[in-house]
């Protein structure tokens, strides 16, 4: 993993819309356009705006890419991730100009690399989409295995017009239906002598967890199962390898911000490997009894009574009016609520409606 430096930011106009170049001494360390998913993800939020010799550079190339030839050079680059994600954003650069190629064929030279008989396309299609240098490292050459226009964080529209800017053959390769504007996640926390493993999410800017406490976890890709969405989480954001965990409930988001979520939700127990930092935040265990303590969003406090309770697996769901817990349902009874009292310094919402307290557990 390169070793973080004073980073610093300019912007690029591109044919395509902005873009935000990042960078050290060393190199470029990330090229966003704005808006896309994970925008600015390893950006330190102590950066300042300045040019550097490596912008000049890496406008020289892009002024070149969006001309419609292919850059002769490479710009300086300092990419900073897991020692996985460094080997398959390497593989990325090797891929030609003009060409594609599948998340598969990237899985099969990995499974070479590591010298394992077998690597998932999901876990490699998880790096692909953490690429922090977009277009430079051509993350938008690579396709699912039908040929399916998916999983470029820019957007397919731009994943089109780039490929046809370099007259690669598109019209064989096919757009992802329409699908509605529902999220499906995971989220696990990790047990370790009467305590979660708890993120700290500081590092993203536009994150609709800024300054919250959560698990580890994310969305679930194409292709994937909940499952396989959260190995691949926990091994990108914790360094670790689940060998045992327990599906505990399904969480159901509704809120007047965003789109409806369903988080599957997990518990572990057992791992291998060793803890390693996580770029979406920092990482630190926490008493199961000081959790409720901390900045967690007010629902989170349900589900943790029913974690702690050992609650047979149930299904939760959590509206949102803004930042406010607006209603709760568990298997689907309401829960009532109060509201603090004037004066009492207490403006969050509290539950008073009694939990099931029955204990259970679902076989693995």
């Amino acid at each position: 993993m390169g070793q973080k430096q004073q980073q610093y930011t300019a912007v690029y106009q591109s044919p395509l819309g902005s873009m935000l170049l990042a960078g050290d001494e060393t190199g470029l360390t990330g090229l966003w356009f704005e808006g896309q998913k994970y925008y600015a993800n390893n950006l330190d939020p102590d950066h300042r705006e300045r040019e550097l010799p490596v912008f000049q550079t890496a406008r020289q190339w892009l002024d070149i890419y969006f001309s419609g030839k292919e850059p002769d050079f490479m710009p300086p680059l300092h990419l900073m991730g897991t020692p996985f994600q460094l080997e398959v954003w390497n593989l990325l650069l090797k891929i030609p100009y003009g060409t594609t190629t599948t998340y598969g064929n990237l899985a099969v030279e990995m499974a070479g690399i590591m010298g394992r008989d077998h690597m998932s396309a999901q876990a490699v299609g998880g790096a692909v989409g953490h690429n922090p240098v977009s277009v430079i490292v051509p993350c938008h050459r690579v396709t699912g295995a039908d040929g399916s226009l998916t999983g470029y964080a820019g957007g397919i529209d731009k994943k089109i017009r780039l490929l046809d800017g370099e007259g690669a053959d598109t019209k064989k390769l096919s757009t992802p239906r329409h699908r509605p504007a529902v999220r499906l996640t995971t989220l696990c926390y990790l047990e370790k002598d009467g305590k979660y493993l708890m993120l700290h999410r500081v590092s993203k800017e536009n994150d609709e967890n800024k300054d919250k406490w959560i698990g580890v976890g994310g969305h679930v890709e194409n292709g994937e199962s909940p499952e396989d969405c959260l190995m691949r989480e926990v091994k990108e954001e914790t360094g670790l390898t689940l060998t045992s965990y327990r599906f505990r409930g399904l969480v159901t988001f509704v809120s007047d911000q965003w789109g409806t979520e369903y988080m599957c939700l997990y518990t572990a127990h057992d791992w291998t490997g060793e803890q390693t930092g996580c770029d979406e935040g920092v990482l630190q265990w926490v008493e199961k009894e000081k959790v409720s303590g901390l900045p967690v969003w007010e629902g989170d406090k349900i589900f943790f009574r029913l974690l702690t309770q050992e609650a047979p697996f149930f299904s939760l769901k959590l509206r949102y009016e803004g930042d406010r817990l607006a209603e709760a349902v568990l298997d689907g009874k309401r829960l009532d609520f109060w509201s603090g009292q004037p004066g009492s310094g207490d403006g969050q919402q509290r539950l008073t409606g009694q939990l099931p307290r029955e204990k259970g557990r679902i076989e693995e």
